[in-house]
C-alpha cells in the first residue's frame, strides 16, 4: 500500500529538533537566515511604503514584525509581508535542485511564527531547515514538468515550505502537520506569465500566507484529504500531470542528504535572476574590459535552459531588466559593476546601456553546461577577449554574506543598528528570542 505524502512529511517535520541538523545543515540555514533578512531590507528600502499602506488597510493582531518596517500584525499577514519583500528585488538565493528560491517563503513563515510564540534561535533555525527540506525535496521531483508548465515554482513549492517551518515552530503533530501540508494543497499556485512585475514577488507572499494560516487552521482542527497531493484529482495531476511519485524520489530523501547541503542553496552576489549570473561571472573573468566604444560586437552562450527563461524584448522597467541578459551584461559593462542602483527605472533607460545592448548576441549552447557561460567581445581595432564560467558561482563566505547584509540594510537601519543586527544573526544560535532578533531588523 502506498504511503501518503502528506502523512510523511508531517512526521519528518513534527520530528526535526535542532539536535537532528548535521553542523553543515546549522551553518548554511544560519546562512539563508541571514541573506534573507538582507533581502527583505532591500525591498523594504524600494516598496516599504507601499506595504506599509496595504497592512493599515488590512489591519492584523500585532503579534509580528514586518522587517524594516517596525510595523506588526498577524503572523499570516506578517509572512505575507516579508515574503512579498523577500522577492521583490529578485535578490533572494536560489535552490539548485529545485529552481526556485526558497528563503523567502519559508523564513517569512518561521520568523512570524516563531515571534508570536517568542521562540528561541535554535528553534527558528530548525523550521528554516525543515521547511527549505520540504520544499525542496518536492521541488526536485516535480520541477521539471512545473516550470515547462507555465507554474512559478517559488510560489508552488513555497507554500509547502512555509507551512511546514511554521508547523514545527508551532510543535504541531504529525497527524496536524499532514493536515496543514494537505491543506495547503488547494492554496498553491503562481504562473510564469508575471515575471518581470511586482506580482512575482505577490507570488512569495501568498505562498507564505498560506502556508502559516493552513498550519493555524490545522492547529485548531480543521480537516484536509491526506491524498491532496497525489493520485488523480490531486496538486501533482493538475499542474505537473504526474499523479504519483515512487517513495524514493521524495520520502526517502528527506534529509538524506539534506538539500540545503546537497546540492546546496546558492545565495546570489547579484541583484537578478539567477540564470543571468553565470554571464555575468564569464564577464567579470576578463580583466580589462573594453570601453564601450570600442565594442564592435559581444556574443554570449548560455545553456538553452536557461535561455528560455529570460526576457529578449528591451526592459521597460527596473524589474524587467532583471531578467533581461542583454541589459545586465551592457550595464555592468558601463558601470563595471552590478548593483541594486542599476535596476531603477531611471537606469534602465540609460541610452549609453540601450545602445550596447543592440551589439549584444546571446547564443544557447549546450556546451556550456546548465550553469556556464562563454562570453566573447570583439572590438573594433580587431582584438577580441574571452570570459568564460563553468559553474555557477555565488557568496560562500561569512565576511561576504556580511558585507551583502550591510549594502542591503545600512539605508534602511543606520550604521550602528546594522552591526546591532549583524551581531545577533552571528549569535542566533544562543539567542534567547527571536523577539529580540526581529525588533533589531526595524529602524
Amino acid at each position: 500500500m502506498k504511503k501518503e505524502i502528506s502523512r510523511e512529511l508531517g512526521k519528518f517535520v513534527s520530528k526535526v529538533g535542532p539536535q537532528d541538523l548535521p553542523r553543515s545543515v546549522f551553518t548554511q540555514s544560519l546562512f539563508g537566515i541571514t541573506d534573507g533578512i538582507a533581502v527583505m531590507l532591500a525591498g523594504c528600502r524600494q516598496f516599504g511604503s507601499s506595504i506599509a499602506q496595504i497592512l493599515d488597510a488590512l489591519g492584523g493582531r500585532p503579534v509580528a514584525t514586518v522587517i524594516g518596517l517596525g510595523y506588526q500584525t498577524s503572523a499570516p499577514l506578517a509572512a505575507w509581508s516579508n515574503g512579498i519583500l523577500s522577492h521583490l528585488l529578485d535578490y533572494d538565493d536560489l535552490s539548485l535542485s529545485m529552481g526556485g528560491h526558497p528563503t523567502g517563503p519559508v523564513l517569512s513563515a518561521a520568523l512570524a511564527a516563531a515571534e508570536e510564540i517568542d521562540a528561541d534561535g535554535k528553534s527558528l533555525i530548525t523550521a528554516y531547515a525543515a521547511g527549505i527540506e520540504v520544499m525542496t525535496k518536492i521541488g526536485s521531483a516535480l520541477f521539471d514538468r512545473l516550470y515547462t508548465s507555465g507554474w512559478h515554482p517559488t510560489s508552488v513549492l513555497g507554500a509547502f515550505g512555509a507551512c511546514a517551518a511554521a508547523s514545527n515552530i508551532w510543535k504541531l503533530t504529525p497527524d496536524q502537520t499532514a493536515t496543514a501540508l494537505a491543506m495547503v494543497a488547494s492554496a498553491a499556485g503562481g504562473i510564469k506569465k508575471n515575471f518581470g512585475t511586482m506580482t512575482k514577488a505577490l507570488h512569495v507572499g501568498n505562498a507564505a500566507y498560506n502556508g502559516v494560516l493552513c498550519a493555524m487552521l490545522a492547529r485548531r482542527g480543521w480537516t484536509a484529504q491526506l491524498s491532496a497531493l497525489e493520485g488523480p484529482k490531486g496538486l501533482f495531476d493538475l499542474i505537473c500531470g504526474k499523479s504519483s511519485l515512487e517513495d524514493h524520489e521524495l520520502i526517502h530523501r528527506l534529509g538524506n542528504p539534506w538539500d540545503i547541503e546537497e546540492p546546496g542553496i546558492f545565495l546570489k552576489k547579484y541583484p537578478c535572476c539567477g540564470s543571468i549570473h553565470p554571464a555575468l561571472d564569464a564577464l567579470f573573468q576578463i580583466s580589462e574590459l573594453p570601453r564601450p566604444g570600442k565594442i564592435e560586437r559581444i556574443h554570449c552562450k548560455i545553456h538553452p535552459d536557461k535561455s528560455h527563461i529570460l526576457s529578449e524584448k528591451t526592459p521597460r522597467s527596473g524589474l524587467e531588466a532583471k531578467f533581461n541578459l542583454r541589459y545586465c551584461l551592457a550595464s555592468a559593462i558601463i558601470r563595471t559593476a552590478v548593483s541594486l542602483d542599476h535596476f531603477s527605472d531611471a537606469a534602465v533607460s540609460d541610452p549609453e546601456v540601450l545602445s550596447l545592448m543592440e551589439r549584444i548576441e546571446i547564443i544557447p549552447d549546450e556546451s556550456v553546461g546548465l550553469w556556464g557561460s562563454e562570453i566573447t567581445i570583439e572590438c573594433k581595432e580587431g582584438r577580441i577577449v574571452t570570459g568564460v564560467c563553468h559553474k555557477l558561482g555565488g557568496i560562500f563566505d561569512k565576511m561576504t554574506l556580511l558585507r551583502k547584509l550591510e549594502d542591503c540594510a545600512t539605508s534602511i537601519l543606520g550604521q550602528e543598528k546594522t552591526e546591532r543586527l549583524k551581531y545577533a544573526l552571528q549569535n542566533l544560535a544562543d539567542l534567547p528570542s527571536v523577539r529580540d532578533l526581529m525588533e533589531k531588523t526595524v529602524s
